[in-house]
């Protein structure tokens, strides 16, 4: 919304009742409350045109019927009274402003000073100036206090005149009756009376909430009272403005439970993350809402507005069936929305659906119908990180990855689809903020009759990822610690207010660790040229501990292998030696590791199995194999630690050393 800076106009003020039908409010006529008056922005025409000049402000007349427009820039506007909820009924009016009489009045203001002179009169239908009228007040004395306190007024009360008739005496024959309801107030009127007659007035007990009496204007308890308009000096019992003008607004009925009375209550909170109930933390309340309370039939039976606390109660309520209605009259509840939680009555601290009804009996006393209410928008996020280890859980010291499109795409029930894109902050961090700020209800995957459905995804080819993998994904809960799935990862039940802060994404940078078996000819540990490769050889990576295999591989033609795609971390490569070949048919013993004791670094390797320690991303290719064939016994051998090699192997063989090379040589080839 928009408020002008600087100088302002408000525009107001008071809807009453004209009691005595002259257009002119007097001190005893009261306001009406609850009333709602709206203001219409002219659109610079100057004349009032239904659905082209547009209500921009509405207001309820307060106890007192006044109504007020603040902040206002200079311009024509249109006062009108609405009375939405119906409260003046059939009343007539008998003033604007303007001068019209048809509810609405015009009204210019220059953006400086106020104008507070938009009264609206209302008289019963029929009632003239000079003419006699009897009113005022049915009401539920909830606090006992004999009393009429604001909002205790009883609507859909029945309440009867009798008129003399011809003869001017009350019970005879020609006595005539009419009837009325009291208005949301409580409040009721019978105007066209002649100001110089007794009148009976009646209350139908029956359209009573259950309870005994307590007032009545005579001080007796029968719900009856005789109003004599004609008495000197007044105008009969409990007149309270003290002229004789034939009017009395004091013929008053007050009722109470006076047996085992019940207590309805509650209490309206900010609910921030809009679950439905209270937590500890949500301390903000709600003060100044008006609460209403309705009985069976629909009628009120007690108004009030919540403490600073946020409390309301409704106390001193006979038994029956009633319905809380949250109706925030001053609209101190406008931009939230309403939460809901456990509906049972004695869950406490739970929102209740609005309207609740509930029933109360012998005495209880319930004030568990509590409200909680919301206006932070839905947000949906959270992280992309390197997952250092590759265990698609997000451990302690794994940082984000910046510069990361992450998109969120919205499906609605026609089929529309929607797609929102952001990008990881420095830290790995993304949200979608503001989601649900035009739709009450809750979102769904996938989308159901008037609700869309959500879907967070990130593109693993986008340049930001060249050269990552993702993480094993669902490895484990909770949901805001592992790795969801970059193809798509619907939103669950995602509802105003919430912040769901669970969906991540956890990308490596796959290490690689290889290289090489070969045919060590010289047995001296150093791949030289020439030196064949061995093909068919199975290799194992296993973790570092050579407890768990973690992947197999077999040498291609030219005795090369590879494994791709490794976490980070600790292995160890081992050559599987039952697959070796054999040359000489002695079987795959005849075969032993050449090496350099102590040896690393490309073509230089140690003993078999070799353990290798890459980084994320790091390409190790220097976990290489050499072999020679030479008799286990022989300790000479360079796999025995022998120093001449060629030598070594002709030494203690029948068989010539060239003769022995050349069908190495041959069978390693072929």
């Amino acid at each position: 919304g928009y408020r002008p800076s600087g100088d302002s106009s408000d525009i107001g003020d008071t809807v009453w009742l004209d009691a005595d039908a002259n257009g002119v409010q007097a001190s005893w006529e009261d306001g009406i409350a609850g009333v709602t008056v709206a203001l219409i922005l002219d659109d610079g025409d100057g004349a009032y045109e239904p659905g082209i000049d547009k209500i921009i402000a509405t207001d309820i007349t307060d106890e007192n019927g006044i109504y007020l427009f603040e902040g206002l820039p200079a311009g024509t506007y249109f006062v009108e009274v609405t009375d939405t909820e119906n409260v003046l009924g059939e009343l007539a009016p008998t003033y604007d402003a303007d001068g019209g009489l048809n509810e609405r009045s015009k009204v210019t203001v220059d953006g400086i000073n106020d104008n507070l002179l938009q009264d609206f009169g209302y008289t019963p239908p029929g009632h003239s100036t000079g003419e006699g009228l009897i009113g005022d007040t049915v009401w539920l004395d909830r606090d006992g206090g004999g009393d009429y306190d604001p909002g205790e007024g009883l609507e859909g009360v029945r309440v009867v005149l009798t008129d003399p008739g011809f003869d001017g005496i009350l019970g005879t024959t020609d006595d005539t009756t009419r009837d009325t309801f009291t208005d949301e107030n409580g409040n009721y009127s019978f105007g066209n009376l002649e100001p110089s007659l007794s009148y009976r007035i009646t209350v139908d007990t029956t359209t009573l909430p259950a309870g005994a009496s307590t007032i009545d204007p005579d001080g007796t308890t029968d719900s009856t009272a005789v109003v004599n308009l004609g008495a000197t000096g007044n105008d009969g019992v409990n007149d309270p403005d003290g002229l004789d003008n034939g009017i009395n607004l004091g013929i008053d009925f007050a009722y109470r439970d006076l047996t085992n009375p019940n207590t309805i209550g509650g209490t309206l909170w900010e609910d921030r993350d809009a679950d439905g109930t209270l937590d500890a933390g949500e301390g903000i309340r709600f003060p100044r809402v008006t609460v209403v309370l309705y009985d069976a039939n629909g009628n009120i039976v007690a108004t009030t507005t919540t403490d600073s606390n946020g409390n309301y109660l409704f106390v001193g309520l006979p038994d029956g069936t009633y319905t809380v209605d949250v109706t925030d009259d001053a609209n101190l509840l406008n931009g939230y929305w309403h939460s809901l939680g456990d509906q049972s009555v004695g869950s406490d601290g739970t929102s209740k659906i609005d309207p609740y009804t509930l029933s109360v009996s012998n005495g209880q006393t319930i004030t568990t119908v509590d409200f909680g209410y919301y206006r932070d928008p839905a947000l949906v996020g959270d992280f992309v990180w390197e997952d250092l280890d590759g265990d698609g859980i997000q451990d302690p010291g794994e940082p984000g990855i910046a510069g990361v499109q992450v998109e969120l795409t919205i499906a609605y029930p026609n089929g529309d689809t929607t797609t929102l894109v952001t990008t990881t902050d420095v830290t790995g961090y993304y949200e979608f903020g503001n989601l649900l700020l035009d739709e009450d209800y809750y979102a769904s995957n996938p989308p159901t009759s008037g609700q869309p459905g959500f879907t967070v995804s990130v593109d693993t080819a986008q340049p930001a990822l060249a050269g990552w993998t993702p993480s094993p994904i669902d490895a484990t809960p909770p949901e805001d610690v592992d790795s969801d799935d970059p193809d798509g990862e619907p939103v669950i039940n995602l509802v105003q207010g919430l912040e769901q802060d669970e969906y991540d994404f956890g990308f490596r940078r796959p290490a690689t660790i290889g290289n090489k078996v070969w045919l060590d000819e010289n047995g001296d540990g150093i791949q030289d040229p020439g030196e064949p490769g061995i093909a068919n050889v199975t290799v194992e990576l296993w973790d570092a501990t050579h407890t768990n295999l973690i992947a197999t591989t077999v040498t291609d033609a030219n005795g090369g292998y590879v494994f791709k795609n490794l976490p980070a971390g600790t292995y160890q490569v081992d050559v599987l030696n039952s697959t070796l070949p054999d040359p000489d048919g002695a079987g795959p013993g005849g075969l032993v590791q050449t090496f350099i004791p102590g040896g690393n670094g490309d073509f230089i390797k140690p003993v078999d199995p070799d353990i290798v320690t890459v980084a994320p991303g790091q390409e190790d290719m220097t976990a290489d194999f050499g072999y020679n064939w030479a008799p286990p016994a022989d300790t000479d051998n360079p796999a025995q630690g022998g120093p001449r090699p060629r030598s070594a192997i002709a030494s203690g063989s029948t068989r010539t050393a060239t003769a022995c090379r050349a069908r190495r040589r041959w069978a390693w080839r072929a």
